[in-house]
C-alpha cells in the first residue's frame, strides 16, 4: 500500500437497507475522478449490503489509505457522490511558540490540527431519515493519533476467514491487503480481538457488536505532513497554537461561553490573612502588574477596620498609587456605610459587599446575622445608587460552612435574590473552605438560577480538597462567564479555618486556554506576578501550571 499523498479519505459503513443512492455526476466528473478513483479502490472490498451503483465509491468500504489526486483535490472531493458522512481533511502544521512568547511542550507543538476542506451531506439511518454531517467546511479539528476506518464483515466475510480460534494468527488479506489479526478470547457472540498491522507492530483493540459482526479498526502509522481522517461523529477539537487555545466542540462542552471574564482578588482576598505585614509598595507594584497582564478586574484592597483586618490598614495608600493605571478596574470591598465613606473619599469607582449563607460563619465574619448583614448593604447599595457606582455582592459558605457543616441551597439562592433586588450588578458565589464538588455545586447553581438571571453571577471556589476547576469547568457548562481566582492561589480566610487559597489564577487561565475561551490574560505576565508576590512572600507558588511552565521553560519566560 503506497503512502504518497497529501490528503486521505475515511468512510463508513453504509447502513441495512439504505435508500436509493443519488444519481452519479456527469461523465465529464467521473472521468476526472477516474484515475484517483483506481488507486484508492485497491484497498477496498465489495461490502455486502452496500449501495448498488457500478463504478461509484459508495458501494466501497475504504481503509484508510493514501492517493496522489490532482491539485483540485478539494473541488474534486465535493463532486465525490456522495460523500456521505466522510470529511476531507487537510494537515495543519502549528508553530511552537505562544503570543506570549511561551515556547508549548515538545509533544504539544506537535499536535495534529487540520482544515476541514470538504464535508459530506450526512447518511441514512435505519428509518430512512438524513443524518447530516455536523463538521463545517473551514472548521478547524484536532486529529486523532492515528486514523483509521471501522469495518464491520458480514457472515460471508467471516466465512472467508475461517475458524477464529483465540490464540490463532489469521490473515485478512483478503479482505484488506496485508493485515492480521488474533482472537484473544471467544465467548459466543462476542468476540474480542487484537490485531497487528504487518511491519508497524501498533495494536489496537477490536470488539465486536451484538449482531455476531467482527467489528475491526484499522490503523496505521502516522506519517509526518500527511492528512489524518476523522468522522462527523467523533469528537473534534480546534487547536491553535499560536494563541495557545483549544476549542473543544463536544455536546458536553457546547454551552460554554466563548469568553470569561477573571475577577482577580489577590490583592484582597490573597493577603488579607497574611500574618506578616506586606509593604505598601508590594501591594501596588503587585496590582500593577496583574493590571498590565491583561485582568479586566483588580481587587485592589478592603475598607474594613484594622483592628479586624491589619493587613489592609493601607487601602487609602494603596488606592491613591494606583488611580489612573491602565484599562482595568479596581473595586473595594466595603462592609457598611463607614467603610463605603471612605472608599469613595480614597477614590474607588467600584464596591463590593461580603454576606454569607450560613447564620454561624455571617456572625463570625462580620459579626451579625444574615439579616442584619442584609439590611446594611442595602444602605451601601442606595448609597452606590447615589453615586453611579457600581456594586458587586460576595456571598461565601454557598456549599459548606466550617461550623454548620453543608448548607442548604435554598439558603444560598435566599441571600442571593436579595443581593440582587439591593442592586448588586454581579454575585459571586463563594466556595469559602473549597468543599465543594460538582455533585454539590450543581443543586446550589440550579437553585440560584431560579432568581437571579446568569449574566449576574460568578463563581468564587477555593482549592481546598482539588475540585476547584472541576467546579469552574461545570459551572461555565451551565453558563456563567466570571470566574474570581487568586494570583498563585493566594488566600484563604482568617475566619474558617483550615480553609486554603483561592483557586489560582494561572491555573484557570491555562484551563481556559486550552478550551479556547478567550480571556485577554497574557499568561506569562500572570507568572510574572505570581513570582513576585511569592518572593516578598517567601513561599512557592500555589499554581501548578505555573510551576510547570516554569520548570519546563526557565530560560524563556
Amino acid at each position: 500500500m503506497e503512502m504518497r499523498q497529501k490528503f486521505q479519505y475515511q468512510s463508513l459503513t453504509s447502513p441495512p437497507n439504505p435508500p436509493p443512492p443519488p444519481p452519479l455526476p456527469p461523465p465529464s466528473s467521473r472521468r476526472r475522478l477516474r484515475a484517483p478513483s483506481s488507486i484508492c479502490f485497491r484497498s477496498c472490498f465489495r461490502q455486502v449490503n452496500g449501495y448498488v451503483r457500478s463504478s461509484c465509491v459508495c458501494r466501497w468500504v475504504c481503509k484508510t489509505i493514501f492517493v496522489r489526486p490532482p491539485q483540485t483535490t478539494k473541488e474534486m472531493a465535493k463532486r465525490l457522490i456522495p460523500l456521505f458522512n466522510r470529511v476531507l481533511v487537510e494537515k495543519i502544521t502549528p508553530p511552537s511558540k505562544t503570543t506570549a512568547r511561551i515556547l508549548l511542550p515538545e509533544k504539544t507543538s506537535k499536535l495534529n490540527s487540520g482544515k476541514v476542506v470538504a464535508v459530506g451531506p450526512g447518511f441514512h439511518d435505519r428509518e430512512g431519515k438524513l443524518v447530516p454531517v455536523t463538521v463545517k467546511e473551514g472548521d478547524t479539528v484536532l486529529l486523532p493519533e492515528y486514523g483509521g476506518t471501522e469495518v464491520k464483515l458480514g457472515e460471508k466475510e467471516l466465512s472467508r476467514l475461517g475458524s477464529l480460534e483465540p490464540g490463532k494468527y489469521f490473515s485478512v488479506s483478503s479482505l484488506c491487503d496485508e493485515m492480521e489479526g488474533k482472537v484473544i478470547s471467544n465467548g459466543g457472540e462476542d468476540h474480542r480481538m487484537s490485531k497487528q498491522v504487518k511491519g508497524n507492530g501498533k495494536e489496537a483493540s477490536l470488539l465486536n457488536s451484538e449482531t455476531k459482526r467482527l467489528s475491526l479498526n484499522f490503523l496505521f502509522n502516522q506519517e509526518p505532513q500527511l492528512v489524518r481522517t476523522g468522522t462527523a461523529r467523533a469528537l473534534y477539537r480546534h487547536y491553535s497554537s499560536q494563541h495557545h487555545t483549544a476549542d473543544v466542540k463536544h455536546k458536553l462542552l457546547g454551552s460554554i461561553p466563548k469568553f470569561v471574564k477573571i475577577v482577580e482578588v489577590g490583592p484582597r482576598d490573597g493577603l488579607q490573612n497574611e500574618k506578616e505585614i506586606v509593604p505598601t509598595y508590594v501591594k501596588v507594584e503587585l496590582i500593577k502588574m496583574l493590571a498590565s497582564s491583561g485582568l479586566p478586574v483588580v481587587e485592589a484592597t478592603s475598607f474594613v477596620s484594622p483592628k479586624w483586618v491589619p493587613q489592609l490598614a493601607d487601602a487609602k495608600d494603596v488606592m491613591s498609587a494606583i488611580q489612573g493605571i491602565g484599562h482595568s478596574r479596581f473595586p473595594v470591598l466595603t462592609p457598611n456605610i463607614k467603610g463605603f465613606e471612605a472608599a469613595m473619599a480614597a477614590g474607588a469607582k467600584e464596591v463590593a459587599v461580603f454576606a454569607a449563607a450560613s447564620e454561624s460563619f455571617s456572625k463570625s465574619n462580620i459579626n451579625c446575622s444574615i439579616e442584619d448583614s442584609l439590611a446594611r448593604y442595602r444602605d451601601v447599595a442606595l448609597a452606590a445608587k447615589n453615586h453611579t457606582v457600581p456594586i458587586r455582592g460576595y456571598i461565601s459558605c454557598v456549599v459548606g460552612c466550617p461550623v454548620e457543616g453543608a448548607v442548604p441551597p435554598s439558603k444560598v439562592a435566599y441571600v442571593a435574590e436579595e443581593l440582587y433586588k439591593m442592586g448588586c450588578a454581579e454575585i459571586s458565589l463563594g466556595d469559602t473552605i473549597g468543599v465543594g464538588t460538582p455533585g454539590t455545586v450543581v443543586p446550589m447553581l440550579e437553585a440560584v438560577l431560579e432568581v437571579v438571571p446568569v449574566e449576574k453571577l460568578a463563581v468564587h471556589f477555593h482549592d481546598t480538597y482539588g475540585q476547584a476547576l472541576s467546579n469552574i469547568l461545570l459551572s461555565l457548562q451551565m453558563g456563567i462567564s466570571v470566574v474570581d481566582s487568586s494570583i498563585s492561589g493566594l488566600g484563604g480566610c482568617p475566619y474558617a479555618k483550615g480553609a486554603s487559597g483561592n483557586v489560582a489564577t494561572e491555573d484557570v487561565v491555562y484551563m481556559l486556554n486550552g478550551l479556547g475561551v478567550k480571556t485577554n490574560v497574557d499568561l506569562g505576565k500572570l507568572i510574572s506576578a505570581g513570582d513576585y508576590i511569592c518572593k516578598h512572600l517567601g513561599r512557592p507558588s500555589g499554581s501548578k501550571a505555573a510551576i510547570a511552565l516554569r520548570r519546563t521553560f526557565a530560560s524563556k519566560l
